[in-house]
């Protein structure tokens, strides 16, 4: 990611970033069409967008490949929506139980 950034920033401002994910392992995200088992693990792909996020490099993304008829509890959906946030430098507090 370092080397990758690194030369990015020598050439762009900013980056699209298109993400298929079905390259994630189906263990994390099996609402998915094509299956790669030994796909890339939660800790794997929460740092990548993490790391995004904090270069400040990302103006757009696109989360392409899920599919909720596959899906077990929107478990896909949410960690969609969880690294698309990370990759935008968004951060959330989700307070539970606040009557």
């Amino acid at each position: 990611m370092d080397y990758s950034l690194k030369a990015l920033s020598k050439t762009c401002d900013r980056i699209h970033v298109s993400f298929d994910v079905d390259v994630l392992d189906p263990l994390i995200a099996p609402g998915t069409g094509i299956i790669s088992r030994g796909g890339l693990s939660y800790r794997e792909i929460s740092y990548i967008m993490g790391t995004l996020g904090r270069e400040n490099l990302v103006n757009s993304i696109d989360i392409i490949e899920i599919n909720p008829l596959l899906d077990i509890k929107n478990q896909t959906a949410e960690l969609a929506i969880e690294l698309l946030l990370s990759a935008l430098a968004v951060h959330m507090v989700i307070i539970n139980d606040i009557i």
